[in-house]
């Protein structure tokens, strides 16, 4: 959860626009708020982010794959080529 949530705030806060006023009514970066939240202001951290969370997609997605292919239970089409290799003996 930390790479998407991080990248959302480095994307949102990563410019010197004021977002508003802290209780001592000084101005508030978004540099700032994201040193509040112990978040880097690199910029490429947040292409580190998006890389980690492609590099987890494609991960899931292989597993989800290989589990499907050959973790399935579904036998239909071997049954389907019996019955055809059946008709064509009789």
């Amino acid at each position: 959860m930390t790479y998407p949530y991080e990248g959302l705030l480095m994307n949102q806060y990563q410019t010197h626009q004021i977002f508003g006023y802290d209780p001592a009514q000084r101005l508030v970066t978004g540099f700032e708020i994201l040193n509040s939240l112990a978040i880097s202001n690199e910029e490429f951290n947040k292409w580190e982010n998006v890389l980690i969370l492609l590099g987890w997609a494609v991960f899931y997605r292989t597993c989800f794959y290989l589990i499907l292919r050959f973790g399935s239970k579904n036998q239909g089409h071997r049954k389907i080529k019996e019955e055809k290799d059946d008709a064509e003996i009789a």
